[in-house]
């Protein structure tokens, strides 16, 4: 009978990865690709608030112009606040408005939108008038 050989370890080669290199692997291309994601995610968001702001500040522009001309030009524009439901780019806000004295001709106007949408971020700005 023959016997068995046994072979010492440096002589035996091993080819491929270990479970545990690929478990490793796996768990470190696991926790990049969530940062990626949670990234874009963010990215994706503050793009669309600010395509959202871009397009609400030009109708809001236009419809305070409007609004200021029409209504207010040539009389006393009433100093306190004054509350309007409207609706721009498709969609409703509440849109209040103070109007105070700051000096005398001069008033100052400060208004807040309010989303309907509460996901939108509450959008406030002044103006100065002569009167």
């Amino acid at each position: 009978m023959k016997k068995a050989v046994s072979m010492p370890m440096h002589f035996r080669r091993s080819s491929g990865f270990t479970l545990l290199e690929v478990m490793i692997a796996a768990a470190l291309v696991a926790v990049a690709v969530g940062g990626l994601v949670r990234t874009l995610d963010q990215g994706l968001a503050q793009t669309e608030t600010r395509r959202w702001n871009a397009n609400l500040v030009g109708h809001l522009d236009a419809w305070t112009q409007a609004r200021l001309n029409t209504d207010f030009f040539g009389s006393e524009l009433a100093v306190g606040t004054q509350t309007e439901t409207v609706t721009l780019a498709a969609e409703t806000a509440t849109l209040q408005w103070t109007v105070t004295q700051a000096l005398p001709g001069l008033k100052r106007l400060e208004f807040r939108l309010e989303p309907a949408d509460s996901t939108r971020p509450v959008v406030t700005w002044q103006a100065m008038r002569n009167y």
